[in-house]
């Protein structure tokens, strides 16, 4: 399940995920590039590496500044 505060590895980039509401889900990457999608694009694709109570903490760790 997508939740606020974890951070992914695509294809090309670290993602954050910064809001889930319905079937939509917004992220930063780690280049300050931010974007809204549907869940079922971003999951598709997605590793997860690190998990943290917020976007904000998770914007903040070593896991996203890597």
């Amino acid at each position: 399940m997508i939740k606020v505060g974890q951070i992914y590895k695509t294809k090309k980039s670290l993602i954050v995920i910064t809001r889930v509401k319905d079937c939509d889900v917004s992220f930063v990457n780690h280049k300050g590039y931010a974007e809204t999608t549907p869940a079922l694009l971003v999951k598709s694709e997605l590793k997860l590496i690190a998990e943290y109570p917020t976007w904000r903490e998770a914007v903040n760790s070593k896991e996203f500044k890597e």
